[in-house]
């Protein structure tokens, strides 16, 4: 299954290749781990198909409604002060 991660204070996507079976926390993981070498608390972060959050991460990419060609939004699940 090829999908697209994107990163939404960043503005950058990833191309990522994971089989339907793959969980989606498990996607996002490896994501953040690209997006942000630094390491980032995962739990900061939610995963967003189609506008709406996809609530348990442990599912499958498939039985979360994920299909090829998806884009998955990773987006801080609060909003961070503007200094």
């Amino acid at each position: 299954m090829h999908l697209r991660v994107q990163a939404a204070e960043l503005w950058d996507a990833l191309r990522v290749d994971a089989p339907a079976s793959a969980t989606v926390a498990s996607v996002k993981s490896a994501a953040l781990e690209r997006f942000f070498p630094s390491h980032v608390n995962g739990d900061e972060f939610v995963a967003k198909l189609r506008g709406f959050e996809i609530l348990n991460e442990g599912d499958s990419l498939e039985s979360s409604g994920v299909r090829d060609g998806s884009t998955i939004l990773l987006a801080r699940r609060r909003r961070r002060p503007v200094k």
